[in-house]
C-alpha cells in the first residue's frame, strides 16, 4: 500500500483506498478469538527473523506449502513444545474452501493437502501460571536495562533487584 501511494504521488495519479474485509477478520471470527487481548501477526516467509510472543495469540500467514510449514515448525520449536496445539486455517470465510484443523506443532508439515496460498497458522496464547519459560530474548531485555544509563537503578534512584525486572 505504501509503495502504491509513493508511485501515485510521483506520477500525479489520484488514488482512493477503500476498506475491505481482511482474511484476518475472517480467521478471528471463525475461531471466536478476540484480538483485543493481543494478536501478533507474522509472515511465514520470514519466520526465522521473527519472535512469537507465547503469552498472546500468534497468527502466521503465508504457510503455503509443506517446505514453508516445515520451516515454521522448526522456528516455533524454539518457543513451544512439540505437542503445542496449533490451528491450521485454510480459506477462512470462503464458502466451500474453508477448512480449520487442530494439530500438534510436530504434525504441521505432515499433511499433504493442507497448505496453499490461503493457509495460515493460529497459535493461541499460553497462560503463564507460576514459573514461565524463559528465552534468550528475555536475557537480552534484562541486559539492555542493566546496560542503560540508569543501570540497575530505578526511576527513584534506588537499587533495583534483577528479579523485579522480569
Amino acid at each position: 500500500m505504501e509503495h502504491l501511494q509513493t508511485l501515485a504521488l510521483e506520477t500525479g495519479i489520484d488514488i482512493e483506498f477503500v476498506h475491505g474485509a481482511s482474511f484476518i477478520d475472517a480467521i478471528v471470527t471463525r475461531l471466536k478469538r478476540d484480538p483485543v487481548h493481543g494478536l501478533k501477526i507474522m509472515d511465514a516467509m520470514q519466520i526465522e527473523a521473527q519472535i512469537p510472543d507465547v503469552t498472546m495469540d500468534n497468527l502466521i500467514i503465508q504457510v503455503y506449502d509443506r517446505m514453508i510449514a516445515s520451516r515454521v515448525k522448526l522456528a516455533l520449536g524454539k518457543y513451544y513444545e512439540d505437542d503445542q496445539e496449533v490451528i491450521v486455517v485454510r480459506g477462512a470465510g470462503i464458502p466451500g474452501e474453508e477448512r480449520i484443523e487442530k494439530l500438534m506443532l510436530y504434525e504441521l508439515d505432515q499433511k499433504e493437502d493442507l497448505h496453499d496460498h490461503l493457509t495460515s497458522l493460529y497459535i493461541p496464547g499460553i497462560a503463564m501460571d507460576g514459573e514461565r519459560k524463559r528465552f534468550f530474548e528475555d536475557l537480552v531485555g534484562i541486559m539492555e536495562i542493566l546496560r542503560s544509563p540508569d543501570g540497575v537503578r530505578g526511576t527513584e534512584n534506588k537499587p533495583m533487584r534483577v528479579s523485579s525486572l522480569t
